[in-house]
C-alpha cells in the first residue's frame, strides 16, 4: 500500500510541553478506540542495557518484555518512564535525577542478525508510513521520533501518539524502537544506556 498523507493528515498531532517542555502528549482522535501503553526503562549498571520490566501487550508471536500491540481502530500514548513509576517528570535540571531519556528512534527495518524479529536495524531509516499513518513527529531524514536538544535537554517521561492508521488491509505493520538514555552532568552513573523492542500497528478499516 502507498501511504496517503492526504487521508491520514487529520491524525496529525500537537505536542504540548509537560514539564520544561519534556514530555509529549496529544489528544487522540474521538472517532477511534484508545489503549496507552506505559513503557518502563531501568538503566542496568554499567553495561550499556535498559531493562524493560514491562512485559508483551497484546503483541503476536515472538513476544517479549516492552513489545506492545495497537489493536484494529485503536489509537494511543506510548508513555515511556525511566526509572520508577508514578513518579512526576524530571529533567537534570532537578534534584536526585542521574539520567534522562535523551532520544527515541524509529525503524521498519528488521535485524536479520537474529532475535527473531525482535530487535531493529537502526541503521536504515524508517518507511514514509510510519511517519504518515503512526507518528506525525518522526524525522524521516533520522529516524528520530524524539530528541534532546539545547531547549530540551532530556526528561524522565517521553509521551508519544500512535495514530495506528495504515489500512487494516495491508496486515500488522511493525516497527522497532530503540530508547537511548543518558547521564545528566555531575552524576556519578555512566552511560548511555540503550533497549529496542518493538510495535505491532494492525491499523484501521474505516
Amino acid at each position: 500500500m502507498n501511504f496517503r498523507p492526504g487521508r491520514w493528515i487529520v491524525l496529525a498531532t500537537a505536542l504540548v510541553c509537560l514539564s520544561a517542555c519534556s514530555a509529549q502528549k496529544v489528544v487522540p482522535n474521538n472517532q477511534f478506540n484508545t489503549r496507552d501503553y506505559t513503557i518502563q526503562l531501568i538503566p542496568q549498571g554499567n553495561n550499556g542495557n535498559l531493562r524493560i520490566p514491562t512485559a508483551s501487550q497484546r503483541c503476536g508471536s515472538n513476544q517479549h518484555d516492552g513489545c506492545m500491540g495497537f489493536d484494529l481502530d485503536t489509537t494511543g500514548l506510548i508513555k515511556f518512564h525511566l526509572g520508577g513509576l508514578g513518579l512526576p517528570n524530571k529533567t537534570c535540571a532537578d534534584e536526585n535525577v542521574d539520567e534522562v531519556i535523551t532520544g527515541i528512534q524509529l525503524t521498519t527495518t528488521v535485524d536479520s542478525s537474529g532475535g527473531n524479529g525482535n530487535k531493529g536495524d537502526f541503521t536504515v531509516l524508517p518507511d514514509a508510513w510510519l511517519k504518515y499513518e503512526a507518528f506525525s513527529s518522526l524525522d524521516l531524514s533520522t529516524g528520530f521520533v524524539y530528541q534532546a536538544s539545547v531547549g530540551n535537554p532530556g526528561a524522565t517521561q517521553v509521551w508519544l501518539f500512535n495514530a495506528n492508521g495504515n489500512d487494516a488491509a495491508d496486515g500488522v505493520k511493525t516497527f522497532w524502537y530503540q530508547v537511548t538514555a543518558e547521564a545528566c552532568p555531575g552524576s556519578n552513573k555512566d552511560g548511555p544506556w540503550v533497549t529496542d523492542p518493538r510495535g505491532e500497528n494492525r491499523g484501521t478499516g474505516r
